[in-house]
């Protein structure tokens, strides 16, 4: 759906703004109270706006005697004892799209609807509260009730056109909340609207509505405008042609609780107008009838029946669907034709989307964005470029993924508050490390009172230690969970965690806006394949943990063992069809490649339904995510893990943001400190983790962390450049593996890959796998990158990666420098 522009929406704000003017100069916002007529409070003396709906009915609402000297119990127990905690009760109960989808839309509702009742505080004498207090609101909100706080938009305007007033007002208010809301009023605000979605719940859906009808409501909208004209003609001024007859929310939310309280006497007993219903119960008896056949189509047929068919306010909201605010956008070539979106709509929207009476039905609830499997739909705010945006072609931009609800960016916005408040300062963290742990107390001697001159921990004094001198104290008895780092420098480091420490990847997971889009594959298909359950690493149990809070089924089949070799977990993806992968680049590429020559029948299908691979435990550039992405089509998100488990946020700006609970120092090559930001060695304090704590453990890699600028509203991010002995000096420049990596992924996709630094050149031999650039202008562009004579060989995929056999050991030497200068020192354990 295009936008109409900034200027477009300008011009109309102008002309809203320029209305209302108009009207407060001609004293318009004055007329309000004399819509709101009931009783003796507001207007004494007048007629009862009641009566423009069922003239002919004796005034009992003129009638009405307001005092405050003491309180009335019955409303009070009516409306805050069982109306109000009922209608929350049950917009909650297995809801669906609060629970599973993460829709707030429920608490927007139910809000609107209490606060459209707030006169019960007038009813119950408490406090004189004028019906009129909150103006005119932007939904149906009928007069005929006596709890009223604001007036209706559609029983305003047909009393101000009967006699001859222009609204100004009143128009120029419905422009600004048209340009501003929209639509979105009818889903997430009107009390009617919320109403429907109660019953609708309940609903034997019998029948649906035919799409033609759906015109219906701008006849209707039409009548509203013309009909007191008409009416004022045939001598009629008692009544109001809408309220009287057609309006739903009216006879519902007006008039049947002024049956049932203020006009008792002429409804009870029912004998007394049922036994003459077409003489002095004429009136009663069709507005009961009318009531009674609405709510029964609402049962029997599914959707908003009265929204779609009759509402002229629905209607006219539908017309800003081009200048609202507040819209839901849908990408025509991303949608898959599935269905799902028509499945749950209300409205009755088709999946084109396309078409005057789609686009002004969609009252922008969300349901068909939290079902669409493709991402075609989404919710937009603001003012965008008037121009179309440009069309994504699958789910695998990155930058088009959010968090999907706004339940999941308030749950971020909550998780995010809560660590930062549970979190310890470092020093803290360091005295809790030296009471709690025999370790820290040889490391510190003393208690700690200055953490910068604390020394650093390094991976050689931990993986030396025993492991329970790490332990801390106070958990030895609730830890449940031992693991250790793959020992890539021969000392592995000894971690322990309680139930809820392991737990905690479940939350880290909701923090990504990556978890709209996790959430909505695993709806569709639950299956998941974690390939990175390899040695005592808790990167990999924590996956399958945290993939099995989203809704996911775990295969756990680990990686390149001798009991899950590559070609086993290659069957155990094509027999499972997963959509979540979990595997380190390579080995992805080596499932894909098994799977693509041992079943070539089933490698579209696998395709088909593979829609996210998870990494980590190995660097992967953005470039080669990106090649990765184009050449199979699903999302690739990496994620940079430590000991503990996820170290950042994985993030669709393309930025790994640094979790809060960690505490980040930047080390020169002396392992003086730079700072907390900077390009160096990293150094860590977890400021949450009790059961084994760390501080300032210092890790094998290269980083840079840098302040995020990220739309999302994370604060730290960080690059990690490979293991620090590893690296090379080029022209004064220290670079790490993935400085390599970054420039030869720009040129496509490859398998594995080997680079060799001598005193005559580079020589890079990559493994030929997707589309890539001529090997000629390969080597021509490395050469400009790194300002060495560079030498390219591409060989067949397999050459280095022997992607069918078990992996003994990791192959991390990707850089060798065997230059006279080199400066890089490789360790004994890789």
């Amino acid at each position: 759906m295009r936008f109409a522009g900034p200027g477009v929406w300008g011009a109309l704000a102008v002309i809203g703004l320029l209305l209302v003017l108009v009207g407060q100069l001609r004293f318009q916002d004055d007329l309000v109270a004399g819509q709101m007529t009931y009783g003796n409070f507001d207007l004494p003396g007048r007629i009862a706006f009641v009566n423009r709906l069922v003239p002919g009915v004796p005034d009992h609402a003129s009638a009405k005697v307001y005092t405050f000297d003491r309180v009335n119990w019955h409303p009070l127990f009516a409306l805050v004892g069982v109306l109000f905690p009922l209608t929350l009760f049950w917009g909650l109960y297995r809801n669906w799209e609060f629970w599973q989808a993460g829709l707030t839309r429920v608490w927007t509702q139910w809000a609107a609807f209490v606060i459209a009742r707030l006169g019960v505080v007038r009813a119950a004498g408490i406090w004189p509260l004028r019906r009129s207090c909150l103006g005119t609101f932007p939904f149906l909100n009928c007069q005929a009730c006596e709890m009223a706080t604001g007036a209706c938009p559609i029983g305003y305007l047909q009393n101000l056109l009967t006699w001859a007033v222009m609204p100004y007002y009143l128009l120029g208010l419905l422009v600004l909340f048209g340009i501003s809301l929209g639509k979105s009023i009818c889903g997430w605000l009107c009390p009617f609207g919320f109403l429907s979605d109660l019953v609708d719940r309940l609903s034997l859906r019998r029948w649906t509505v035919p799409r033609p009808l759906g015109y219906l409501r701008y006849w209707v909208l039409g009548l509203v405008v013309v009909a007191p004209f008409l009416y004022v003609q045939a001598g009629i001024r008692d009544r109001n042609f809408f309220c009287s007859t057609l309006c739903a929310s009216g006879k519902i939310l007006g008039l049947s609780p002024y049956y049932w309280t203020t006009a008792a006497p002429s409804f009870l007993p029912i004998s007394g107008w049922l036994g003459d219903p077409l003489g002095r119960g004429f009136v009663v008896t069709l507005q009961v009838s009318l009531t009674l056949v609405l709510l029964i189509a609402m049962l029997l047929i599914s959707g908003r029946i009265f929204c779609r068919v009759l509402c002229p306010l629905g209607g006219f909201w539908g017309l800003f669907h081009a200048v609202s605010f507040v819209r839901v956008t849908h990408r025509a070539s991303r949608c898959t034709r599935c269905g799902g979106c028509e499945k749950v709509c209300p409205m009755g929207v088709s999946r084109e989307f396309s078409d005057f009476l789609d686009r002004t039905s969609c009252m922008m609830c969300g349901r068909c964005i939290t079902v669409c499997r493709s991402g075609s739909r989404a919710f937009a705010w603001g003012l965008p470029d008037p121009e179309p945006q440009e069309e994504l072609d699958s789910m695998t931009d990155p930058s088009a993924l959010d968090y999907g609800s706004l339940y999941n960016r308030l749950r971020r916005d909550v998780y995010m508050i809560g660590l930062a408040l549970l979190a310890k300062s470092p020093l803290d963290m360091a005295r809790y490390a030296f009471q709690q742990t025999a370790f820290y107390r040889r490391l510190y001697g003393s208690m700690p009172t200055d953490f910068l001159a604390l020394p650093l921990t390094r991976k050689r004094d931990l993986g030396t230690c025993d492991p329970y001198d790490v332990l801390s104290e106070e958990y030895r008895g609730t830890v449940s969970l031992y693991a250790e780092t793959t020992g890539s420098t021969g000392y592995p480091t000894p971690v322990f965690y309680t139930p809820l420490e392991f737990g905690a990847a479940r939350l880290y997971s909701k923090l990504t806006p990556y978890v709209g889009a996790l959430d909505q594959v695993l709806a569709e298909n639950r299956a998941v394949v974690n390939g990175l359950t390899f040695g005592f690493t808790v990167a990999g149990m924590s996956f399958a943990d945290f993939l099995a809070a989203h809704g996911g089924m775990i295969a756990n089949v680990g990686s390149r063992s001798t009991i899950a070799t590559p070609p086993r977990t290659a069957r155990a993806i094509v027999r499972l069809r997963p959509s979540v992968l979990t595997g380190t680049p390579i080995d992805v590429l080596c499932w894909m490649r098994i799977i693509k020559e041992d079943h070539p029948q089933d490698y579209p299908k696998v395709l088909e339904e593979l829609k996210v691979v998870l990494s980590t435990a190995e660097l992967c550039a953005a470039s080669r995510s990106q090649a990765i992405r184009q050449e199979f089509g699903f999302v690739h998100i990496d994620i940079y893990a430590c000991v503990e488990g996820f170290f950042t946020v994985a993030c669709p700006c393309g930025e790994l943001h640094v979790l809060p609970l960690y505490h980040t120092e930047v080390f020169d090559a002396d392992l003086k400190l730079i700072g907390g930001f900077g390009e160096g060695r990293l150094a860590f304090t977890n400021l949450l983790k009790k059961s084994s704590p760390l501080v300032r453990y210092l890790l094998d890699d290269f980083v840079t962390v840098f302040p995020s600028q990220c739309p999302h509203g994370f604060k730290r991010s960080i690059v990690p450049h490979g293991r620090w002995e590893l690296t090379v000096c080029l022209d004064g420049r220290r670079l790490g593996v993935r400085h390599f990596e970054e420039a030869i992924f720009a040129h496509g996709l490859f398998g594995d890959y080997r680079v060799v630094l001598e005193d005559t050149g580079m020589k890079v031999t990559l493994e030929e796998y997707g589309r890539h650039d001529p090997p000629a202008q390969i080597q021509e562009r490395l050469g400009e990158t790194f300002r060495q004579k560079v030498t390219v060989e591409i060989v067949p995929f397999g050459t280095l990666t022997k992607y069918r056999e078990v992996r003994v050991t990791k192959p991390i030497l990707k850089i060798e420098d065997k230059r006279s200068t080199s400066t890089q020192t490789v360790p004994e354990f890789l």
